[in-house]
């Protein structure tokens, strides 16, 4: 009987024999490598949910508040904000009153906003150590901009912002120039995630809604096109790639310039 014992003692201790340092260090190497391949792409995953959600609960407040200014301003179409046949050398005393006064029912959605002028905005961001180069803001490619400081109107308009309790920016409607300077385009930019958090990039936290022309924007998008820093809106409003239409816009954030250019 005892030595049935020994014999079934034996064949446990073998049962419960441990890994060698090599074995774990093998295991650790795989674990490691594994990690260094998913990590990153879940990382940007995580990103590009972030930056979709908070696009969607921006431009929601943003239509909200619009749709509100139409309804009380007797308009029945975005569209209807524009101002054509601006005779020219008198474009500003004729859309400036006009705006003042879509502005004046626009800002009555933000009671809870804190009201911001550009230049507040820039010199929170200099003593946030953020920094108030031009080149901090950033075009869809990430590429340092090369258009102005960051929040610098591209309207007509002096900018008025208002900042959201969830952090969220969103500027007045603004004047835009287009036809050769004879007619202005309601404009509004929005920030998704607010001046001091990044990427602070035009197409994935900066964007410009249009009130459009015939239900078209007035910005094209081109992957070299000046004008690649406004016209993003549409395209991930409908999750539509600009670069190449039958591919998601979210899904191929962060991918190089070069990834369209093949």
């Amino acid at each position: 009987m005892q030595r049935g014992y020994k014999q079934l003692g034996s064949v446990a201790a073998n049962y419960l024999k441990g890994f060698t340092l090599a074995e774990v260090l093998v295991t650790f190497g795989v674990i490691g490598i594994v990690a260094s391949m998913t990590l990153p792409t879940l990382i940007v995953r995580y990103k590009i949910h972030e930056l979709r959600v908070r696009f969607q609960r921006t431009n929601s407040i943003v239509n909200s508040a619009l749709k509100y200014t139409l309804n009380d301003l007797g308009l029945s179409d975005y569209s209807d904000m524009n101002l054509f046949n601006l005779p020219l050398g008198s474009q500003a005393s004729i859309y400036e009153p006009v705006y003042k006064e879509y502005n004046e029912v626009f800002e009555k959605q933000f009671k809870g906003a804190k009201k911001l002028g550009r230049q507040e905005i820039l010199d929170n961001l200099h003593h946030k150590n953020i920094g108030t180069h031009p080149l901090f803001t950033k075009t869809f490619w990430g590429e340092p901009a090369s258009w102005g400081h960051m929040y610098a109107t591209s309207g007509n308009l002096t900018p008025t912002y208002y900042l959201l309790p969830d952090g969220a920016l969103i500027g007045q409607i603004d004047a835009w120039g287009s036809c050769y300077a004879s007619c202005i385009i309601a404009t509004v930019f929005f920030d998704t995630n607010g001046p001091y958090k990044g990427p602070n990039r035009y197409g994935y936290d900066f964007f410009y809604f249009d009130a459009g022309i015939g239900g078209q924007s007035i910005f094209s998008c081109g992957i070299n096109d000046s004008n690649d820093n406004t016209c993003f809106y549409r395209y991930a409003l409908r999750d539509q790639n600009p670069f190449n239409t039958s591919k998601s816009y979210w899904d191929n954030l962060y991918k190089p310039k070069s990834f369209f250019e093949k």
